[in-house]
């Protein structure tokens, strides 16, 4: 039967002409094929798909129960099987993990215990601080200025924004002005604003690089509070995005502190 092998991933492609093979063929016997025509050094395993189907028998077999007939020329593509993740490391951390966030230099883990750990893209600790309190509930890394910049947010009402210098964690500025724990932040590296939002559905936009010398900096803008907790924050075209457990998604002008749009959910909260 005449068959047409074709896939997505340019590194594997190997002609786009219709060939003929044993109507016998399964994938096994596909997937060697494939092998040997692209002379791969190790073998790597493919799976066909024929119409949004995975092949899990014979040609000749898959073309009796879908009523083709073997006359036809059959369009087949082929992807490589992804195999099972491996551990690449591990490391035990004092308590619950409450959030991980990667600036592609540096990622940095925010615990419960209130500890932040900063690691490399090798995964070896560069630093670790006893940060808040109480336990942290979001975190964000971004390069800010050429410089991996990380904030965290707590049930200790904080918003704490830091910087890693040296391989070790520089504070930048104690951030106090919500009223209520706060749930998620999420920096703007283009701006070099960071967003908070707290549990009493309070947000507030800092600067994370405050005046030289302050400690304790106040909010550059304050938006106006929704009617249940903010657990989800984004930027999106220098405006800020919101959501929450009153199941609403706001986009937010910082300009005006205005609410630009509102979109309302059908069901639990964002």
């Amino acid at each position: 039967m005449n068959v047409k092998l074709f896939t997505k991933y340019e590194r594997y492609q190997i002609g786009t002409d219709a060939i003929s093979l044993p109507a016998r063929f399964s994938r096994i016997d596909l997937s060697k094929l494939v092998n040997e025509t692209l002379e791969l050094e190790k073998h790597i395993p493919f799976d066909f798909v024929i119409n949004g189907t995975l092949l899990r028998t014979s040609l000749s077999e898959y073309m009796s129960e879908n009523g083709l007939s073997t006359e036809n020329t059959v369009e087949v593509e082929y992807v490589p099987i992804i195999g099972k993740p491996e551990e690449k490391s591990s490391e035990d951390l004092p308590d619950w993990v409450s959030g991980i966030a990667n600036s592609g230099s540096v990622y940095a883990v925010g615990c419960y215990d209130g500890s932040v750990h900063v690691y490399n893209q090798d995964d070896t600790l560069l630093t670790k601080k006893e940060v808040h309190k109480r336990p942290i509930k979001g975190i964000d890394c971004q390069i800010v200025n050429s410089v991996p910049i990380v904030t965290s947010v707590s049930l200790d009402n904080s918003v704490r924004i830091m910087k890693v210098v040296d391989n070790a964690l520089a504070d930048v500025a104690t951030c106090k002005g919500h009223k209520s724990h706060v749930m998620c932040c999420k920096l703007n590296p283009q701006n070099g604003l960071v967003v908070s939002g707290a549990w009493n559905g309070s947000i507030l936009v800092w600067n994370t690089q405050p005046e030289e010398g302050a400690t304790d900096v106040e909010p550059v803008h304050s938006l106006l509070e929704s009617e249940e907790a903010i657990t989800g924050l984004d930027w999106w075209e220098g405006n800020v995005v919101s959501g929450g457990w009153d199941h609403v998604i706001r986009v937010w002008d910082l300009e005006t502190e205005g609410m630009l749009q509102d979109m309302v959910g059908r069901g639990g909260g964002v």
